[in-house]
């Protein structure tokens, strides 16, 4: 865990209950970035779309994400990943639910997901869920179409180029 994060639980009334919280505690021009993170074995989800939902609120964020990953074996290889690199939350917001949508390969082995900071301000997470959602909803994957990692679909896709 960088230096500069503290990362802790409060009671919020407006949540109904505890929440997590990520905040920069040592302003500096080299931060790098904070996380709360989770990880689980996905025998439930493998094969399946996989919907990763949770309510997220911040403070003077200059950059803060929900982020859910896919790993194979080994570890390293990243099967799946979306960290709303495409879609940050900045600045002060109040609670909003955010989601991310990844395909579940049955060769995976961790999922590991959670919530990110990078550089100053605070961000505040609560009521993490996970559920199985039909193939028509989209994924949010990050991963670049010519990622080595990248599994195949059974169709083709973007043949039209107009897709990043």
């Amino acid at each position: 865990f960088p230096e500069g994060y503290a990362i802790g639980v409060e009671p919020n009334a407006e949540r109904n209950g505890h929440v997590a919280f990520l905040k920069s505690i040592k302003p500096n021009k080299d931060f790098k970035f904070g996380t709360i993170m989770q990880e689980f074995i996905p025998t439930d989800y493998l094969g399946k779309r996989v919907r990763l939902t949770g309510y997220i609120k911040t403070q003077k964020a200059s950059w803060a994400a929900m982020w859910f990953r896919i790993d194979g074996n080994p570890r390293e290889k990243s099967l799946g990943f979306d960290n709303m690199q495409n879609r940050p939350i900045k600045r002060t917001t109040g609670w909003k639910k955010y989601d991310i949508v990844l395909d579940v390969p049955v060769e995976s082995k961790y999922i590991a997901y959670g919530v990110l900071l990078s550089g100053p301000g605070m961000v505040w997470l609560d009521d993490l869920s996970f559920e199985v959602v039909s193939k028509d909803v989209p994924v949010t994957n990050i991963l670049p179409l010519n990622d080595a990692n990248r599994i195949p679909t059974n169709k083709p896709e973007n043949t039209n180029f107009e897709e990043n």
